[in-house]
């Protein structure tokens, strides 16, 4: 994930020699294999586009989330490279190992002073994710998420625009009862993300902006209301009333995208 915001930052290009051809398909192993074609142009293209896209986000952007998800990373043992995606190939091309606390604070010290240099307001939440890695096993799970909460502790007493949420303590701490569980059992189920969106407001947003979701959401809610007799007066009186708020609030936030 460092690796690919400083990517961003450079507005870094991907380039030929990088992709790797695989069961006839052409692949990068920093990337998911929605970009992989096998027309090795095309893939090219398709990625340098979204490095593009996203370089210009991270530009206009003064806020960002990063969600951590384990601590264990997969090496290619010929190249010494760290891959983000194995692209499912053979086991024994990749060394597993479960990297260290002092790994991830060096990554991202140097990558959190390059982001305030290039963007001097930004402000950033770390958290973790809640999903346990079960794969990994149960006792493994839970080490690489102690790495992973030790790090963040550590960057977010470093840097003063560093902040975290705890996600993870609350669906571990909190909402520990089956019914805050997908079927899975293993990641959260619509009632605990709903409840973890509240929180998350109410933690990271100010009350103007709480106002301002809540009157968003009431429009959205009216607007997708079925009317029954659209020609009574009590009808029309109502869809003015929302277009009024809808017009108020287009005044008011003009630069969200309203489509």
């Amino acid at each position: 994930m460092a690796r690919l915001i400083a990517r961003l930052l450079d507005a870094q290009p991907v380039n030929d020699p990088d992709l790797f051809l695989n069961q006839g398909i052409w692949r990068h192993f920093d990337f998911h294999s929605r970009f992989a074609s096998a027309d090795k142009a095309l893939t090219l293209d398709t990625l340098n586009h979204r490095i593009q896209q996203a370089a210009a986000h991270l530009r206009l952007s003064n806020r960002l989330i990063l969600t951590w998800g384990t601590a264990y990373a997969y090496q290619h043992t010929s190249t010494g490279q760290w891959v983000n995606n194995c692209h499912k190939m053979p086991a024994n091309l990749f060394l597993k190992q479960r990297t260290k606390v002092e790994d991830i604070i060096s990554a991202y010290t140097s990558l959190l002073h390059r982001l305030k240099e290039a963007k001097p307001d930004l402000q950033i939440v770390l958290t973790v994710s809640p999903v346990r890695h079960l794969r990994d096993g149960i006792l493994e799970n839970q080490r690489s998420k102690a790495i992973l909460l030790l790090a963040a502790e550590y960057l977010t007493d470093t840097f003063d625009f560093v902040h975290y949420f705890p996600s993870y303590e609350i669906i571990m701490d909190e909402l520990r009862d089956y019914r805050f569980y997908a079927q899975d059992m293993v990641h959260p189920s619509d009632l605990a993300v709903s409840i973890l969106r509240e929180r998350f407001l109410n933690a990271c947003c100010t009350t103007d902006t709480l106002a301002l979701c809540n009157r968003i959401a009431n429009l959205q809610k009216n607007k997708q209301h079925t009317i029954l007799h659209p020609d009574s007066q009590e009808s029309q009186r109502f869809a003015n009333q929302w277009q009024e708020e809808e017009k108020r609030l287009k005044e008011l936030l003009p630069h969200l995208n309203w489509d």
